[in-house]
């Protein structure tokens, strides 16, 4: 009995410091506490039968009153979570009434050594993801671009005049996809469903004329993307095999996993049932909206190699709430251009336009008349351009 009471207990510490630990860090999803073992939580903080059945009693009565404000209906998102912190906040002080000081400390050691080892998995996956996504924007430049490109030139006799300008329009007019957030924090994800929510009518607008055009041209499309099926599969195995040298890990993990479906559910699993993309007709990561909005004389360009501006900057503080320094140091003479801009890229004010020498300058920038979300700067030099995020949080 005693043996199963510790089990549980140790389980609810892994939970209640990786709650910590997701509150302080960011990083990609996943499991949370696994880097805190059962059994040396056990063995450092000694914990006695007294200290069991009262963590126990304190556990219960916190899952009890969690459960009820979740039943309970909150006139706001922030009221609801206030009152989830105060109980978290309440029971805190419980334990370290239970937990004498050695324990505390050992409690705090275990945190931080696992706090260290998600900043440094998150730190990695940023690092493999980027470099991932640079090889795959020179091989989609290099190899599908002119391909695609090709075929599309071969729709454009086949288009109405009067839909080549409605095309035209769509093209000119889609709306920007969201910024891929790195390491969301839960203001930042409240920022950007909010913004996503604003233009959910002018997206699902676009969509229909979109999906409209698609039904016109279909057997057409679908001519071109099976002329060049071949090249298609190649282009899916390649992007896997760079997706792949950059995730090891995952690699081994996901050929584990693989084999236990395959014993489990027989030779491909749940996963097996699922069709890719382009086995619905559409080509390797093209869609037939976005091959028929296609400029057939745009010029091939790789986003991931666009030259970046040499300025470098700092934000502090950040988040902010009132005044916000950026801070920037020009390598080279020549004009600078620093806009603020909000997460959908709407321009709120141009901070400074104009020459600047070698040099570190700072900025004082009034964040106070504006409301609480994500905001980047925008810095242009002779270099191209780059974009820093800051947090408005009041």
């Amino acid at each position: 009995m005693k043996t199963q009471q510790i089990i549980k207990l140790s389980i609810f510490i892994i939970a209640l410091c990786s709650i910590n630990i997701a509150a302080a860090e960011g990083g990609p999803r996943g499991p949370r506490g696994k880097n805190l073992d059962t059994e040396k939580l056990k063995s450092e903080l000694q914990l006695s039968d007294q200290q069991v059945e009262q963590i126990e009693a304190l556990t219960s009565q916190q899952r009890e009153q969690m459960q009820a404000l979740r039943d309970q209906e909150f006139n706001s998102r922030e009221e609801r979570r206030a009152a989830m912190k105060e109980v978290h906040t309440a029971y805190q002080n419980g334990l370290a009434e239970i937990l004498n000081d050695e324990q505390e400390r050992k409690l705090q050691s275990i945190r931080q050594e696992a706090r260290s080892q998600r900043q440094a998995r998150a730190q990695e996956f940023s690092k493999n993801r980027k470099a991932a996504r640079s090889e795959m924007g020179e091989y989609r430049t290099e190899n599908i671009q002119p391909v695609i490109l090709a075929q599309r030139a071969k729709l454009e006799s086949k288009i109405s005049a009067q839909d080549k300008a409605l095309i035209a329009e769509l093209r000119a007019n889609k709306p920007e996809r969201p910024k891929r957030l790195e390491n969301p924090t839960m203001e930042e994800r409240k920022a950007a469903k909010e913004d996503f929510e604003a233009r959910k009518e002018e997206m699902k607008a676009h969509r229909e004329q979109v999906k409209a055009l698609i039904e016109t041209y279909e057997s057409d499309i679908d001519a071109l993307f099976a002329e060049i099926q071949p090249q298609i599969e190649v282009w899916k195995q390649d992007m896997k095999e760079i997706a792949q040298e950059h995730r090891p890990e995952r690699k081994e993990k996901r050929a584990e996993g693989d084999a236990e479906r395959k014993g489990k559910k027989g030779k491909a699993g749940k996963r097996g049932k699922r069709k890719h993309k382009g086995e619905r007709g559409e080509a390797a990561m093209m869609s037939k909206g976005a091959f028929l909005l296609l400029d057939p004389n745009a010029s091939i360009e790789n986003e991931a190699a666009a030259p970046q501006a040499i300025t470098e900057i700092k934000v502090f503080p950040n988040p902010t709430f009132n005044q916000n320094t950026l801070s920037y140091t020009v390598k080279e003479a020549g004009h600078l251009r620093i806009e603020l801009h909000n997460e959908s890229g709407r321009l709120i004010e141009v901070l400074f336009d104009g020459s600047k020498d070698r040099g570190t300058y700072q900025l004082e920038v009034d964040m106070s008349k504006l409301r609480n979300g994500v905001y980047y700067y925008t810095v242009q030099d002779q270099g191209g351009s780059q974009s820093h995020k800051v947090i408005v949080n009041k």
